[in-house]
């Protein structure tokens, strides 16, 4: 089911456009499924986030050449 849901999310975020998904998690999980430490892209967490956990997916080849800096949660994020 959690793999359904992740694909399922991909695909929306690669239609709406966004460069990459982004996530907190195991790793093992996740990288399993192509996501890689945001440190490898220069991206940081504003949170506090277990050293590995932090992890991203580019959506399409190159979509994050170039990018980086401190990741930026929406506001309704900003309470959990």
């Amino acid at each position: 089911m959690g793999s359904q849901l992740l694909s399922e999310l991909e695909v929306r975020a690669r239609l709406a456009g966004y460069p990459a998904v982004s996530v907190v998690g195991d790793p093992n999980y996740y990288g399993q499924r192509g996501y890689v430490m945001a440190e490898e892209f220069s991206i940081h967490n504003p949170r506090l986030v277990p050293m590995g956990n932090h992890l991203i997916k580019p959506l399409n080849a190159g979509a994050l050449a170039h990018v980086g800096g401190m990741l930026e949660y929406p506001a309704p994020f900003a309470k959990i």
